[in-house]
């Protein structure tokens, strides 16, 4: 999962940009700096209070954070701080988000919730501002765009890619009957209405992943999924997995996302003639990003 979710910002560094993530997490998070290689990770290293980390993010991390010409978060949530940043040091802001968490906050709490309305004001506030917004759905795009109409005109989709060196057919006998899904199971996922539509079909369903949800689906339909250990396949590839016949989409989000590998992070500094164009189909001079995961 940590491979998939940082190949874009390596490719990045292949061609010449230096990328950091700016993380919530403490002093714990500098364990992944071997897998991530050149990814300079600044965390809350002495664990200071959140929003007393947040308010000092460039008194931290001031000697990356104000080489950055580009700062990009990856999901809405936090994204205030990331717009705050942005505005004091004077760059643009790409205001990424693989689902909307105002969507999310009205299925799971309502509405008219204080979780929704505060997820609707972080998105119209950071919309607005952003100088570019990157969703991974059309659907995304259509709603940001009815709520948000000032935000319209800058609205890019780029679907979530698929690494196809390592999700590809592989030579095996087919299992017959049988439905593989992989991913996080949660109510999002809408895997309650997968199992339902497959009670009526002589199929049964295989689910590669985790989530809060998974007792609950067994105790309803234990007799539909063939167990599995619950983990993601390994990079190496699992014949069990290519060998089913079908793989479905049924999320309530359209295309979403993997969890991320840090409860939040940022990216920053690529330096490199024609890297953030290809990652994000502008056409700009040379510059250093920073991005934001959360």
């Amino acid at each position: 999962m940590l491979d998939r979710e940082i190949a874009i910002y390596q490719r990045l560094i292949q061609q010449g940009a230096e990328v950091s993530f700016v993380t919530y997490g403490d002093h714990s998070d500098l364990d992944y700096a071997e897998r991530l290689g050149e990814i300079k990770i600044l965390c809350n290293v002495s664990s200071e209070p959140l929003e007393w980390y947040e308010e000092n993010l460039l008194e931290l991390h001031g000697n990356w954070l104000t080489s950055a010409d580009v700062i990009k978060t990856n999901q809405t949530y936090g994204a205030q701080v990331a717009l705050r940043v942005a505005r004091e040091l004077g760059v643009p802001l790409v205001a990424r988000c693989g689902y909307l968490w105002s969507a999310n906050a009205t299925r799971e709490y309502g509405k008219d919730s204080e979780q929704a309305r505060m997820a609707r004001c972080t998105e119209e506030e950071v919309f607005s501002a952003a100088d570019a917004v990157v969703v991974t759905t059309s659907l995304m795009e259509r709603d940001i765009a009815s709520r948000i109409p000032g935000a319209a005109h800058k609205i890019e989709v780029i679907p979530n890619y698929v690494d196809t060196d390592l999700f590809r057919p592989m030579s095996v006998e087919s299992t017959a009957d049988s439905v593989l899904f992989v991913g996080r199971i949660a109510p999002e996922k809408n895997l309650d209405l997968l199992l339902e539509a497959l009670a009526s079909l002589p199929a049964r369903l295989r689910i590669i992943g985790e989530g809060r949800l998974r007792p609950t689906l067994q105790n309803r339909f234990s007799y539909l999924m063939i167990a599995s250990p619950g983990r993601e396949p390994s990079p190496t590839g699992n014949s069990r997995d290519s060998s089913m016949k079908r793989r479905p989409l049924c999320s309530l989000r359209g295309t979403k996302g993997i969890p991320r590998p840090f409860w939040r992070l940022w990216p920053v500094k690529p330096r490199s003639s024609g890297a953030i164009p290809q990652a994000y189909g502008r056409s700009s001079p040379t510059e250093r990003m920073a991005c934001c995961a959360n």
